[in-house]
């Protein structure tokens, strides 16, 4: 496969698959990518690093039933989320092997087979 110098400078100028093109020896190591596109990719993790640091339950701000039990019994407001989000995995497991052997959620009984 036969590129082009520009298209290669192009496709090797991510940095997630720059290691890629130093491995196969079509860019040398120690050129820079344009600061253009790291400040781009900067602020994007940037912005993403942002997203992931801002809390989503802050107890000590929120005054509903689940932040009194988190505030008074914490063990007992842990047991009760994580029972929550395994039984509610439980049933969305459930329901996709149900669709997947059965059929569609429209068809009548009729389809797959998954054994």
């Amino acid at each position: 496969m036969d590129l082009s110098s520009n298209h290669m400078h192009y496709w090797c100028s991510n940095l997630a698959q720059r290691q890629t093109c130093i491995l196969r020896g079509s860019v040398d190591p120690r050129t820079n990518i344009d600061d253009k596109e790291d400040d781009e990719e900067s602020s994007l993790e940037e912005k993403i690093d942002k997203f992931l640091d801002t809390p989503f339950f802050n107890p000590n701000e929120s005054n509903n039933w689940f932040a009194n039990l988190v505030k008074s019994d914490y063990d007992s407001a842990e047991a009760l989320y994580v029972g929550i989000v395994v039984v509610g995995g439980v049933i969305v497991s459930q329901e996709m092997l149900r669709i997947v052997k059965y059929g569609g959620i429209t068809s009548g009984g009729a389809g797959g087979n998954l054994f």
